[in-house]
């Protein structure tokens, strides 16, 4: 469908907001003064989450030290994982505008059930000249099922997009060891979440991710 709408898009700039979410009234201004006020290809902002189980809002407690930054593509794609770790500000496919001039080679990846957002926003991020981060949560991210990633299907998916990603670079001889050591980790905690889920039959998933695991760490020995 993102793909549909981009295709069908006459603007100048694309942003997405999922239909169960919704933004501040100064959502679009906020990105777009800052995107053409810096002059870079893409603006992220960062976001709030409202939970419907608990009918809670959370807000980020932690501060970055600044309220705008610019990056150049390198040093973004070089601080990524890093960056990661605080929130998920700019892998969420939302909370950003982006020039649409770099949507005629980039599109999500429709074969996938978890991980396109990530996927995506990488390989934008990797052809992009500059990107600016604005420290506004002017996007509400509405939680309903925290467990709804859990599934087999959508493990696998978000690996392997990671494993996607980690290629782009090598090619482009670009060093790859934080996001291979990131994906290292992110494959030893699905390997022990699965060991203690009774509900799926994780035998075929855990052995995918012994393999992958294997590879990644670049042993020869059996």
């Amino acid at each position: 469908a993102r793909n549909l709408g981009i295709e069908c898009s006459v603007g100048a700039y694309i942003t997405f907001i999922d239909s169960d979410d919704w933004v501040d009234s100064d959502y679009l201004e906020v990105l777009y003064n800052a995107l053409i006020d810096e002059n870079v290809d893409i603006s992220v902002s960062t976001y709030k989450r409202f939970h419907m189980a608990d009918n809670c809002w959370y807000f980020h407690s932690f501060q970055r030290g600044y309220e705008k930054r610019v990056f150049t593509n390198q040093e973004l794609i070089d601080e990524f994982i890093a960056l990661d770790t605080f929130d998920y500000s700019y892998r969420f496919v939302c909370g950003k505008l982006v020039r649409k001039c770099l949507l005629d080679k980039i599109a999500f990846n429709e074969k996938t059930t978890l991980g396109e957002d990530m996927e995506f926003w990488l390989k934008l991020y990797l052809i992009s000249n500059k990107i600016v981060y604005v420290n506004r949560d002017s996007y509400v991210y509405r939680v309903d099922n925290v467990n709804r990633h859990f599934g087999l299907e959508k493990i696998r998916s978000d690996i392997q997009q990671r494993l996607n990603f980690i290629s782009f670079l090598s090619v482009r001889g670009i060093d790859i060891s934080k996001y291979v050591n990131s994906c290292l980790s992110v494959i030893k905690y699905q390997v022990e979440r699965l060991k203690e889920s009774p509900e799926y039959d994780t035998y075929g998933t855990i052995r995918w991710l012994h393999e992958v695991m294997f590879l990644l760490e670049g042993r020869s020995e059996l």
